[in-house]
């Protein structure tokens, strides 16, 4: 059985949308509440990265074959805008499944979120359940929660190929942090 089933159940959607925490009946960050409860193992990460890496191997093959990519490729909101909307794009009929655009780029934005933002990886519970985040809870910031595959999945409707891009230009700087002084 993969990590994702492990650690998550089905849940419904509680994200950051837009700059703002929300659950699906408010749009008041100040309603939606989280407890963190533990931070995922290095192995738990691993793991998670090991399955994600394969999805996200599978679509750098279909979409960016003939490219010769830089060393890390995908690693910013553009990259990841960049894959999710090569697979918006992409009529074929043999199209990969939307889940694994959600598995493959929401764990690089959770990564890039870890590595840029100081976030952690970690199992929350919420009003509507338990989910994996990426979570900051330090005395200089105020909590915060970002489920990224989530924000991926409610987003396979999104015509827009720049949600990455619009989420970090829309999300207030106080709740990410300033990413040079990670």
């Amino acid at each position: 059985m993969d990590i994702l089933n492990r650690l998550i159940p089905i849940i419904v959607f509680v994200g950051l949308c837009a700059g703002q925490a929300y659950a699906e009946e408010s749009s008041d960050v100040s309603d939606y509440k989280f407890s963190v409860l533990r931070e995922l193992s290095s192995q738990e990460i691993s793991e998670l990265e090991t399955e994600c890496r394969t999805e996200l191997d599978h679509l750098l093959e279909r979409y960016f074959s003939q490219y010769n990519l830089p060393e890390g490729f995908p690693s910013s909101a553009d990259d990841f805008d960049l894959v999710r909307g090569s697979w918006l794009l992409d009529e074929r009929g043999d199209r990969p499944e939307y889940s694994s655009v959600v598995r493959a780029v929401g764990f690089g934005f959770g990564q890039l979120l870890a590595t840029n933002y100081g976030f952690s990886w970690a199992l929350i519970q919420d009003p509507y359940g338990e989910i994996i985040s990426m979570t900051r809870h330090t005395e200089e910031h105020e909590p915060v929660s970002i489920p990224p595959f989530d924000y991926v999945e409610k987003r396979e409707q999104t015509q827009s190929v720049e949600v990455f891009k619009h989420f970090f230009e829309q999300v207030a700087p106080e709740l990410l942090g300033d990413p040079t002084r990670q």
